[in-house]
């Protein structure tokens, strides 16, 4: 019982909010998603700007967001962050993948065999080993991804801060937010409007890894909140 009492006593009332609310925003997400891939392709300018709008008001913010409560929690003044605990959160995720990711991966290649025609056998199983191994699993999972790659640097993360202090490792953060965020977003749009039409998205596990700088972006954005929160 004292443990317990500990545990909620330590929890902070903000997070945990963000938390719910974060949560919901990522089922919202992939409930306007999956309505939207099947929305018809004569679909009005008006319904498809309204798609977009509301996916982005109430769901994109969401995975961002936990990302930043980690950053702001583990990158605490106090807070032990040396690698073998850095190590033990990248563990759970990792365990999540062997579990969750495996489940899903083998759904997918069960699937891909047969649609193809291709009688069920162990290979299956390899192959879907082998897709959680590369990280060429389901799009959904990419956030356990960037996750495991946010706790291997997060050591990192944390010595960079104590050795530049807070107004540098703001400065610091700034700037891989303008470089990780706002120039491949800005690319994106100049491309869509006045580009060749050709997308230079990565895709499959290269698009995967891509979103761990994202991550570890919003992570450092979570550490700076800490230390700009009104006293």
């Amino acid at each position: 019982m004292g443990t317990v009492s500990m545990q909620r006593r330590n929890r902070i009332g903000w997070i945990e909010w963000a938390r719910v609310l974060g949560a919901v925003g990522v089922v919202v997400l992939h409930v306007l998603t999956s309505s939207f891939m099947k929305v018809p392709e004569d679909i009005s300018d008006v319904r498809l700007a309204g798609y977009i709008v509301v996916s982005v008001v109430f769901g994109r913010w969401a995975v961002p967001s936990f990302f930043m409560i980690t950053g702001y929690l583990l990158l605490a003044p106090m807070k032990d962050l040396r690698w073998p605990r850095a190590w033990g959160y990248a563990k759970r995720m990792i365990l999540v993948l062997l579990t969750f990711g495996l489940f899903f991966s083998l759904l997918e290649e069960a699937a891909l065999c047969v649609n193809g025609g291709e009688p069920l056998s162990p290979r299956v199983f390899l192959r879907a080993v082998g897709d959680v191994l590369t990280a060429s699993s389901w799009d959904h999972l990419w956030y356990v991804y960037a996750l495991i790659g946010v706790y291997a640097l997060s050591p990192i993360v944390r010595w960079v801060l104590d050795r530049l202090g807070k107004r540098r490792f703001a400065t610091l953060t700034l700037i891989l937010f303008v470089v990780v965020m706002v120039m491949p977003t800005g690319f994106r749009l100049w491309q869509g409007l006045y580009g060749s039409g050709v997308d230079v998205a990565p895709t499959g596990a290269v698009a995967l890894l891509a979103n761990i700088p994202i991550g570890l972006t919003c992570f450092c954005i979570g550490g700076c909140l800490r230390y700009w929160q009104p006293r």
